[in-house]
């Protein structure tokens, strides 16, 4: 007799982004929107230049990706640390930013990965 595989559980990547971002915001990071925003409110750029940079503020391409498992019963870190909830996925990709030096930062949800029969969610760390 097999064991039955557990049903595989989803999460919300673009909740994972939400929680992650306020994570990083309440550690004194700034995102690239709300920096951009601070710099047209005080006429460091004018509005022309507000609508071409927003909101990668020019990051698009400084970003590293953080892999996770789209089942939320095998997420976990690249060292094989569970991730148990959206939550905790947060707050992985968010201890990683809050390592960086400049505080402006964007964290983006980039779709589906997939390798050995594995799907994985791609959130970008643009910094």
């Amino acid at each position: 007799m097999s064991n039955p595989q557990p049903a595989s559980v989803a999460y919300s990547p673009q909740n994972v982004v939400s929680l992650a971002t306020a994570k990083c915001q309440a550690g004194g990071m700034i995102t690239t929107q709300q920096n951009l925003q601070n710099h047209l409110n005080d006429g460091g750029i004018t509005q022309e230049e507000y609508n071409e940079y927003y909101p990668y503020d020019g990051m698009e391409g400084s970003y590293y990706s953080v892999f996770v498992e789209t089942d939320l019963n095998k997420a976990s870190t690249i060292d094989g640390q569970r991730l148990s909830s959206e939550d905790a996925i947060a707050e992985y990709i968010a201890s990683m930013l809050l390592l960086e030096t400049d505080p402006v930062f964007y964290i983006s949800y980039d779709g589906v990965y997939t390798t050995g029969g594995t799907d994985y969610y791609e959130f970008r760390c643009h910094r």
